[in-house]
Parts: structure tokens; C-alpha cells; sequence
């Protein structure tokens, strides 16, 4: 059986990755499920379910070896990969299909704020503002790389920790 990089496995699997994350989000975006707290929680899982099925894959086409490295490699360039896609729409639907999205996110804190009720309005406009700083399209592009390729290295360790299989010195 022929060797197959992890760099190959995962622009593969990242690419697969970031385009269910992006039907996913035009759902999310078009039936407003962004307003549910843990719907962020499936892109997370969807992560997590593609780097498994990445790294499973490469140890099949590897004769059954799997280094620590390489399962980090592939979890990282996947999340990469995926923050590069997802950033790239998040940064074109703001930008240019829904101009008003991160206003309307901001007005839904408000009221979830607002109803909470334990802080009062100055604090919540602080708070706002503060966020605000942070919901740039640009920044939003360089944050989604970054901590999507954080929580796949996470994940990757977690997974080639458990699936590792060297090649002993012998063969």
C-alpha cells in the first residue's frame, strides 16, 4: 500500500470541511438559528467528526501508522483550512449579502442582555462596544484561521494520541 501525506489527507478532508460548514452556516444564517446558543456547538462537532475521519484515513492508506505529528499535522491545516473557507464567507455574506447581520447580532445581545438582567445598561453598552471592536469582517477573517486551526490541533492531539501506531526501530 502506497503512503499518502498527511498535508494531501488533510487539504482534502479541510476543503470537505469548510464547504458543509458553509451550507451550514447559509442555514443557520437564512432561518436565524445564530439566535440558539449551542448551534455553534455542531460546527464544533462537524470539526471534530472530519479530523477523526482525516486521520483515520491516512492511518488506512499508511499501513496502519500513525505518528503523533501527523495526526497534528492534519488536525491543524484542517482547521486552517476550514477557519480560510469559513472566514472567507463570513467575511463576503457581511460584507456584500447581509450588511446588517453583525447589527442585528448585536441588537439580539442587547435583548438577551437586557432580559437577563444583571447588568445594568451602561454596562451592556460597554460591553457592546467593547465586542464591536472585535466583529470587523477583517478581524472576524483572521480569529476564524486562528481558532479553528487551535481547536483542531486540540482535537487532532486527542485523537493520535489514542490511534498512534509507530513503526518500531526493527522494520
Amino acid at each position: 500500500m502506497e503512503n499518502t501525506s498527511s498535508t494531501k489527507i488533510a487539504l482534502k478532508w479541510g476543503v470537505i470541511l469548510g464547504i458543509a460548514v458553509v451550507i451550514f452556516s447559509i442555514i443557520t444564517y437564512i432561518f436565524e438559528f445564530w439566535k440558539i446558543s449551542w448551534v455553534q456547538l455542531i460546527t464544533y462537532l462537524l470539526e471534530a467528526i472530519m479530523i477523526f475521519l482525516g486521520i483515520r484515513e491516512y492511518k488506512s492508506e499508511n499501513n496502519s501508522y500513525l505518528t503523533i505529528g501527523d495526526g497534528l499535522n492534519i488536525g491543524a491545516l484542517m482547521g486552517a483550512i476550514l477557519g480560510l473557507i469559513s472566514g472567507i464567507f463570513t467575511f463576503i455574506y457581511t460584507t456584500f449579502i447581509d450588511t446588517n447581520f453583525l447589527i442585528k447580532v448585536q441588537d439580539f445581545t442587547r435583548e438577551q442582555l437586557l432580559l437577563d438582567g444583571k447588568i445594568s445598561e451602561e454596562q451592556i453598552e460597554q460591553v457592546l462596544e467593547m465586542s464591536q471592536k472585535f466583529q470587523s469582517p477583517g478581524l472576524m477573517f483572521i480569529f476564524s484561521i486562528i481558532l479553528f486551526a487551535i481547536f483542531g490541533f486540540i482535537v487532532a492531539l486527542i485523537f493520535s494520541l489514542f490511534m498512534k501506531k509507530e513503526k518500531s526501530v526493527f522494520e
